[in-house]
């Protein structure tokens, strides 16, 4: 009975949210490959920070089913897993930042095509080899270490990352506001481009955000545990079942930002809702539309720029 009731107050909480962030993460792939509206170059990088939350809280969700039903199986691998899906969700954010500083300040019109569908999926599969082989072999020289050292390594990375992304995105913020302010009242549509620009840093600042807030309450517990004498307490248990489960909730939080913020993710959701099938237009309204892309140059009134139209 005691050990029914501890696992219940461990693992069900953790397993409800991993569950709940496998659903999510799982759908949010679907859409993104299944409507073309979303099938952009931009957007492999939410379809990757989907797949690692996916995969973050697959390895929750089995490492939880074996505790509490004593599933004979290696949990290891999951654990494994976690940190890697983990390390690899924060890499993602990070790389959106530079995308959208390469946009801006080193390929503005795409023509030196330095972002390309090839090249990311290949960078990411790279990363994911590197990041998982690294992680392996600490396991493997340091078995009994292995969370320890993983988290010591994630608190240190999330803490640089953090830092660094921030600061890409206030910069590429900063040049966004200068360069809408510079723009005329006419020029309306790229006034659009730019509050796309905006809407998409904003967007992934609180990914950024979310995620540091939900994994420093874990550097807490991990820090107490280098004191034994504390590791038995009742408030401690409860502490660290507690700050993990914020942990937990990050991996379906950061679905539910993107989809919540982007307007071309919410019209999926008006048209799931309708049960229009996928890639079919809108009935005409007698209103011309007109698609905005978020790949605008900072410098709008280059005659280089395929995409500016002068004013008459």
């Amino acid at each position: 009975m005691a050990f029914v009731y501890t696992s219940l107050v461990h693992w069900v909480t953790p397993l409800s949210l991993s569950v709940f962030g496998v659903i999510l993460n799982l759908l949010s792939m679907g859409a993104i490959l299944s409507f073309g509206a979303l099938r952009k170059t931009k957007n492999i990088f939410i379809f990757h920070l989907s797949f690692c939350d996916f995969v973050a809280s697959l390895s929750i969700m089995m490492t939880s089913i074996k505790f509490i039903t004593q599933w004979e199986f290696p949990v290891s691998i999951f654990q494994l897993l976690f940190l890697v899906a983990l390390m690899m969700s924060l890499l993602t954010t990070l790389a959106i930042a530079i995308e959208r500083f390469i946009i801006f300040y080193l390929d503005p019109f795409g023509n030196r095509k330095i972002i390309t569908p090839f090249r990311t999926i290949l960078a990411f599969s790279v990363t994911w080899v590197f990041v998982g082989g690294l992680f392996y072999i600490m396991g493997s020289r340091f078995k009994e270490r292995l969370y320890l050292l993983g988290k010591v390594i994630l608190s240190s990375t999330i803490l640089i990352i953090t830092v660094v992304t921030v600061s890409l995105y206030k910069i590429i913020y900063q040049k966004i506001t200068s360069a809408s302010t510079s723009l005329g009242a006419s020029e309306t549509f790229l006034q659009r481009r730019f509050k796309l620009h905006q809407k998409i840093i904003v967007t992934f600042s609180l990914v950024v955000g979310t995620t540091g807030l939900c994994w420093l309450p874990v550097t807490v517990t991990e820090f107490l545990k280098g004191f034994p004498q504390l590791n038995d307490k009742a408030w401690y248990i409860v502490l660290e079942r507690v700050f993990f489960g914020i942990l937990c909730s990050n991996q379906f939080l950061n679905p539910i930002i993107v989809w919540s913020r982007l307007t071309e993710f919410r019209d999926t959701l008006k048209v799931c809702r309708r049960g229009d099938q996928a890639g079919s237009g809108s009935k005409s309204t007698g209103q011309n539309t007109r698609s905005v892309s978020a790949n605008v140059p900072v410098n709008n009134m280059s005659r280089d720029n395929p995409n500016f139209i002068a004013s008459p």
